[in-house]
């Protein structure tokens, strides 16, 4: 018996699962899973008709209720088919009768075979339509990690999914009391080491769990929940000397995904050496359960008087469970060096520390530094200055009592008191480890000292905070990248792709992704190539970002034309990149391609997209000079959350960068990704140079109209050059782009007086049949469609060495090449172009052959199917 799933996907999926399925089946809807502790096949029915029987959804549908579907789907009204048994005679037949989904079919397979329709309370399922996420962390104690395991668990339903809390083990400190909504999922714990784990792992599959998100595990526990098959990711809450015991050992099929809360745990997983794969997704909080109010600054006021310091006390406060790693040892030593620095000033003003966190119980290494704290702090004769709280309830009122958040710790993930001290309107002094460089980057606020400063390094910016120096409004810059809500969003993104992943199997053809295809040389490039993979039988679909649904452009009208799909998302004007790159994920899932190539995609949704993609190698094509300026503005501003900061951290999510020429390699170095170099190509159409007929030479060029392709510089060289030119025309093909109306006007004023003709839109084969000569002036430039076009009808072609032209041209032989900028020279070739017939023949000839050996769209084809596709 074969247990397939019946997906919204489509028939086709199903079908090819019944294939490989031999006796009966038991069909279940997507969403649902089996409750029942064990299952048998329904008896033969006694009327010796093959057997139909359904299962109730737990919770939702009674018995009674499962009769009347099985009576309905008698009668013949469609059933909404949760859990389906069928004999193999009624499989066979159900195998043909697919074509319109499940319940279509069911109802045929009544017609031809007149199955016995019955229920089974052995097929019973659970049912949810969302993804259903565990959130299992070791205990729910006060710290960092078990507050992110509770929020997560709170929030991601908000984003779409239903999340369940886990907990394997009793706190050893003060424990969370998880909100009243928090869904918990209910199970036996065993106490004894190694028996939590595998009772946890039964109640997960009899939860109908579809990813577990794992905090604090030590390796074995997570192995043993892996085991279950249901794919696990695991956060990492802690630079390395933090992590659980055993976690530099996981290795694939431990483990599905590692999440780092930082970029500096980030940079420990790969220096580990882990080969899983693995992403940054930062902490974060609920910035309003700390914002300041008229409640919290009473709070805070209370707080004073009953620790009994002063108004004006400058109050230091560091907000740690008592833990070798924070080092709170160091911190007598600071206020000490602070009192010091103070009467030093002739200030009468007093510094005061306080720390609230507790050990935990059991743990001799927490003892050890509680000790050691209460040590120096003897050692430095400061007991009338600092007060330990062990654990406070209330933060949020003791952080508004506080002036500054110290923390002296060797190493971190990203701590959450920092970032409820900022959201607490409270700056922060802390040791330069973990996420707190990322968050000073991001921020204000947060003053660094070296990881093993001396307690001197951090007076001089206690002093600035001391003073009151003016310093802005602290919260909003934190929440825009370390919110809840942020946190969530991009939890939710990653874990929704790790249980794709994890059903998924090898994808066939390829997916372009591209901003558009409209009009441009890289949006011919994609078509012709997308069109030639089909012709050879290759599977292919494109997306596009930037276009209107309801308003295709003519290249997206010729692609569905030819039988290519096109999934056109809102652009971004109306779509925000998140939930648009989503709606490209969703079709990935229902048809997972074999490699994903990104073609001129704006910078923020191909970030997205390497960074949540797991197991589809993606390609980038074509970096060059705007490449970079599109990265570099957007790392300029980078999206909140997504901890990416330098084109080579993107490059890292790439299988591979595809080049246009090959001085182009150099840059794309950058990125780190495996470079490889593929020119335009286009196919060389039969017949010669064909040239004007009315005494004119013609001169040609095809441009859209914005500063960017320089067809003010070749009204410059025109201007120079037409004294001494015969009767001629200069005809530019190309419709002037959005907001360049201003460029527009300039180009028709450096017209003035010159024979020049705009003529819009243009069809190229026709406009380049009319030339004599076409001119190109693009800076910056890659291999341009244009000007191979232009060769291969056999015209000749004056252009400036920009980009790949050089490989395109060799000067003097298959066209002219002047250097850039230089007008004087491209004057000169156009003057020796245009009066001289032969020349013209002769090197739009050479030009024809340079392209059909080099340039071909047979040889472009080639080189990506090897590259993307894996050989042709």
């Amino acid at each position: 018996m074969g247990i397939a799933t019946a997906e919204a996907r489509g028939p086709r999926l199903l079908a090819e699962a019944l294939q490989a399925t031999d006796g009966g089946a038991w069909l279940v809807r997507a969403g649902a899973w089996p409750i029942g502790a064990r299952w048998e096949a329904p008896p033969p029915s006694a009327t010796a008709r093959p057997l139909l029987a359904l299962g109730a959804v737990d919770g939702e549908s009674p018995p009674a209720a499962t009769w009347r579907v099985a009576l309905d789907l008698e009668r013949g009204d469609l059933p909404a088919a949760f859990s389906v048994y069928l004999e193999a005679p009624l499989l066979t037949a159900l195998r043909g009768a697919l074509d319109d989904g499940l319940g279509p079919g069911l109802l045929r397979l009544r017609d031809r075979r007149r199955p016995r329709v019955v229920r089974a309370s052995a097929l019973d399922v659970g049912f949810d339509e969302r993804l259903r996420v565990a959130e299992v962390v070791t205990s729910l104690q006060q710290g960092g990690a078990e507050r992110i395991a509770v929020d997560l668990a709170g929030a991601l339903p908000a984003q779409g999914l239903t999340a369940l809390l886990a907990v394997m083990g009793a706190p050893t400190r003060q424990a969370i009391i998880p909100p009243r909504d928090t869904a918990l999922l209910e199970w036996n714990r065993e106490q004894q080491r190694g028996r939590a784990a595998p009772r946890l792992a039964e109640a997960l599959v009899a939860s109908g769990i579809d990813v577990v998100h794992a905090h604090l595990l030590e390796a074995d526990d997570v192995r043993a929940l892996a085991r279950t098959g249901i794919p696990v990711a695991v956060t990492l809450h802690n630079q390395r000397p933090g992590w659980p015991a055993g976690t530099a050992s996981l290795r694939p099929g431990d483990a599905s995904l590692l999440i780092a809360c930082s970029r500096a745990v980030q940079r420990d997983v790969a220096a580990a050496g882990l080969s899983l794969p693995s992403r940054t997704a930062w902490n974060g909080i609920a910035f309003d359960r700390f914002a300041p109010t008229q409640e919290r600054d009473a709070a805070a006021r209370a707080w004073r008087a009953r620790l009994g310091f002063g108004p004006d006390d400058f109050v230091m406060l560091a907000l740690a469970n008592a833990r070798p790693q924070k080092r709170l040892e160091r911190l007598p030593g600071v206020l000490g060096e602070l009192r010091a620095a103070f009467e030093g000033l002739g200030s009468s003003r007093e510094a005061r520390l306080v720390v609230a966190g507790s050990p935990s119980a059991g743990s001799a290494a927490s003892t050890l530094a509680q000790a050691e704290l209460e040590r120096a702090v003897e050692r430095f004769g400061l007991g009338d200055h600092v007060r330990t709280l062990g654990s406070v309830s209330d933060a949020a009122g003791l952080l508004r009592a506080a002036d500054v958040l110290v923390s002296a710790s060797a190493h971190e993930g990203l701590s959450l008191a920092l970032l409820e001290a900022l959201a607490s309107e409270r700056p922060v002094v802390a040791t330069a480890v973990g996420g707190a460089p990322e968050v000073a980057a991001r921020t204000a606020g947060v003053s660094l000292v070296g990881s093993d400063a001396p307690a001197a390094d951090f007076v001089p910016p206690l002093l600035a905070i001391a003073r009151g120096d003016e310093r802005p409004a602290l919260a909003p810059g934190a929440a825009r990248h370390f919110s809840l809500g942020r946190m969530a969003a991009d939890h939710a993104r990653l874990l929704r792709s790790v249980a794709s992943a994890s059903g998924r199997r090898r994808g066939d053809g390829l997916l372009l992704v591209a901003n558009n295809v409209s009009t441009g040389g890289a949006q011919s490039s994609a078509i012709r190539l997308l069109l030639e993979l089909r012709r050879r039988g290759r599977k292919v679909r494109a997306a596009v970002i930037q276009e209107q649904i309801r308003f295709p452009t003519r290249g997206r009208r010729a692609l569905e034309a030819a039988g290519v799909p096109v999934l056109a998302v809102p652009p971004p004007e109306e779509l925000e990149p998140a939930a648009a790159v989503s709606r490209i994920l969703e079709s990935i899932e229902a048809d997972a391609p074999q490699a994903i190539a990104l073609w001129n995609v704006i910078a923020v949704h191909k970030l997205l997209l390497a960074d949540t993609l797991l197991d589809v190698p993606v390609f980038d094509v074509s970096p060059g000079e705007m490449y970079f300026e599109a990265l570099e503005r957007y790392f300029a501003r980078p999206r909140p959350g997504l901890a990416y900061e330098s084109p080579a951290e993107y490059g890292a999510r790439l299988a591979g960068v595809i080049v246009k020429y090959q001085a182009e390699a150099a840059g794309a170095r950058a990125l780190g990704a495996p470079i490889h170099v593929i020119p335009n190509g286009i196919e060389v159409p039969a017949g010669g140079l064909r040239g004007s007929s009315n005494g004119r030479v013609v001169i040609g060029t095809l441009a859209r109209l914005n500063p960017r392709k320089r067809v003010d510089r070749l009204l410059r060289a025109l201007r120079l050059a037409a004294p001494r030119l015969p009767p001629h025309v200069l005809r530019i093909g190309g419709a002037a782009e959005r907001q360049s109306q201003g460029h527009v006007r300039e180009l028709e004023r450096l017209a003035l007086g010159l024979e020049v003709e705009f003529l819009g839109e243009v069809e190229a084969a026709a406009f380049l049949d009319g030339l004599d000569v076409f001119a190109l002036v693009a800076e910056p430039a890659g291999c341009p469609n244009a000007s191979l076009e232009a060769m291969a009808r056999g015209v000749a072609v004056a252009a400036t060495d920009a980009g790949g032209m050089s490989e395109q041209i060799v000067d003097g032989v298959s066209g002219r090449l002047v250097a850039r900028e230089d007008d004087a020279g491209l004057a000169e070739a156009l003057v020796e172009l245009c009066h001289d017939t032969e020349k013209r023949r002769r090197l739009g000839q050479a030009g024809r052959e340079r392209v059909a050996e080099r340039f071909s769209l047979r040889a472009m084809t080639d080189s990506y199917e090897d590259v993307l596709l894996g050989g042709h």
